[in-house]
C-alpha cells in the first residue's frame, strides 16, 4: 500500500477541512491523514509510513520531528523559524487549491510506488488516428475522440507529432516518460500523473520537445512505453495522434484496437491514401490497411469547422461504429 500524506496542525478544524478538500479535489493515489496532536506525530504517522508531511511551523516545533520526515511541506504561521527543514513552504492561509497542488507535486516527485491497473478496469484500449496527408483534421479528430471517451473512462491523449501545437504548462517531455518506462519503472506511474495536464476530463501527456527527441526513441522503446501504460497505470483508454515520423510506425499502427484514417474526399487526399496502401502492400503490412477504418470528414471539408462540429461528427462516427459491431 502507498504511504500516506499526513496533515499536522493543532487547529483541528483547519486540519480536517484541508484533509476533506484533498479527498474531494486531489485525486491522490494514497490515504490522507490528519494529526491534531503534534506531540504524538511519530506515533500516529511514523516517518516510514509517511510519504509527505504537511505541517505548520508551530506544530513542527512542538513535534520535535524536524529532519525526520521528508519530503515536508511547511505551512508558515510566521511564529517561528524552522523553514530550513522544509522541502517547500507556503503561507498557511493561502487557498487550499494552492496547497493541494504543491502537495501533489512533492508527493509525485518523491516517486512513490503507485498501485497498478485494477483488475476491474480491464485491458488498456488503444485508439489511433492517422492520415497520410495533411489538412485532414487528424489532431482535431484525435482530441475530440479522447474527450468523448473520457466522459466514461479514464483516457490519455498522446501526440507523436514532431512539432506539436499543444501549448500547455507541461512539466516535462514525452521522452522523459519513455525513459522512466525503460529505466525507472517504479517511478513511471507517478511521473505520468505528475506530467499529465487535464483539460475537459482528458489527460494530455506532454509531447516531444522537437523532432530530434522523436527520432531518438526506437520502436522497441515505444512498445515498452505502451506496455508500461497498460501494466503500471489505471488508464483505460489511450488515443494516439500518429505520424509516420515515429520509429516502429507499422508496429504502432498494429498496436491499435481502433485505427481511424480521416479522409477529406479531395483528389489529393485520395491519391495519398492509394499511395499509402501501396506502401503497406510493399512492406507486407496489408493487415494494417484491413484493420483501419476510413472516416469521411463532415461535408468532406476541413476548413471552418468549429470544435463542437468536430466533436458531434466524431460522436456520430463512434455510434456508427457501435452499430456495426
Amino acid at each position: 500500500m502507498s504511504r500516506s500524506i499526513t496533515i499536522c496542525d493543532q487547529e483541528r478544524g483547519y486540519a480536517l477541512r484541508l484533509m476533506e478538500y484533498f479527498y474531494e479535489r486531489g485525486d491522490l493515489p494514497c490515504e490522507v491523514r490528519a494529526c491534531t496532536e503534534p506531540g504524538r506525530l511519530r506515533e500516529l504517522s511514523p516517518p516510514q509510513d509517511t510519504a509527505l508531511l504537511i505541517i505548520t511551523d508551530t506544530a513542527l516545533e512542538e513535534s520535535g520531528a524536524a529532519g525526520e520526515y521528508g519530503p515536508l511541506l511547511l505551512l508558515r504561521e510566521g511564529l517561528s523559524d524552522v523553514h530550513s527543514e522544509a522541502s517547500a513552504s507556503m503561507g498557511k492561509y493561502i487557498s487550499s487549491e494552492e496547497i493541494l497542488q504543491a502537495a501533489r507535486r512533492l508527493y509525485l516527485e518523491s516517486g512513490p510506488m503507485l498501485p497498478g491497473r485494477s483488475h476491474a478496469a480491464g485491458p488498456l484500449r488503444i485508439s489511433g488516428v492517422y492520415a497520410p496527408s495533411g489538412g485532414c483534421l487528424r489532431t482535431g479528430t484525435a482530441l475530440a475522440l479522447g474527450r468523448i471517451l473520457s466522459e466514461e473512462k479514464k483516457t490519455l491523449y498522446l501526440s507523436m507529432e514532431p512539432c506539436s501545437g499543444l501549448e500547455l504548462p507541461f512539466r516535462g517531455s514525452l521522452a522523459d516518460l519513455v525513459y522512466f518506462s525503460e529505466c525507472s519503472r517504479e517511478r513511471f506511474a507517478s511521473q505520468v500523473l505528475l506530467q499529465t495536464v487535464t483539460e475537459e476530463g482528458l489527460g494530455l501527456l506532454p509531447p516531444m520537445r522537437s523532432w530530434l527527441e522523436l527520432r531518438s526513441v526506437t520502436g522497441e522503446e515505444w512498445q515498452t512505453f505502451l506496455d508500461a501504460l497498460s501494466e503500471l497505470t489505471d488508464c483505460e483508454e489511450l488515443v494516439m495522434d500518429l505520424t509516420e515520423h515515429a520509429d516502429g510506425f507499422l508496429d504502432l499502427l498494429r498496436r491499435c484496437d481502433r485505427l481511424w484514417i480521416p479522409e477529406s474526399g479531395e483528389e489529393t487526399c485520395r491519391a495519398k491514401l492509394r499511395r499509402f496502401r501501396g506502401i503497406l502492400q510493399t512492406c507486407g503490412a496489408e493487415d494494417v490497411w484491413s484493420a483501419a477504418r476510413m472516416v469521411p470528414l463532415p461535408a468532406h471539408r476541413t476548413e471552418g469547422l468549429r470544435t463542437e462540429e468536430i466533436r458531434a461528427w466524431v460522436r456520430g462516427q463512434l455510434e456508427e461504429e457501435t452499430h456495426c459491431l
